[in-house]
């Protein structure tokens, strides 16, 4: 293969690597995240997450039934706040959280999902090691 080719090839690979995230905001000022591109009546913005905290990545990829109401950073620590609608998605959030932190994630509350009503959670993301496993 000639050189030409091989850096064309690269070219193409490269731009499939590189993904975007779309903050959009629509008229009545609810905001949203996807990797597919808003809607032409919402006002938008293009977020390069490779350059982001990985708590803008969770708000991005989280399940579409979780629901973030805080997110608060502190030294090294993060504490979310969110509720849920079934505990599939509350479990696959957590997992995310760790993911794509790359931290310990420890579940600190949670309320029971009641007949009509969200449940609420709250977990602290940390480089903090969880003693209940230690011996």
């Amino acid at each position: 293969m000639s050189m030409k080719y091989y850096i064309i090839t690269l070219l193409i690979y490269t731009n499939v690597a590189q993904a975007e995230i779309y903050k959009c905001v629509d008229s009545s000022g609810k905001t949203s995240f996807s990797d597919k591109v808003c809607l032409d009546s919402s006002k938008k913005e293009i977020i390069d997450y490779k350059k982001q905290d990985w708590t803008i990545r969770l708000k991005a990829k989280k399940p579409s039934d979780i629901e973030i109401t805080k997110i608060e950073s502190k030294k090294n620590k993060t504490l979310i706040s969110y509720k849920y609608i079934n505990n599939k998605d509350s479990n696959e959030f957590i997992r995310l959280a760790n993911k794509l932190s790359n931290k310990n994630v420890k579940l600190l509350k949670l309320t029971k999902i009641a007949p009509g009503k969200k449940g609420k959670a709250e977990i602290l993301v940390s480089n903090e090691e969880n003693k209940l496993f230690n011996k």
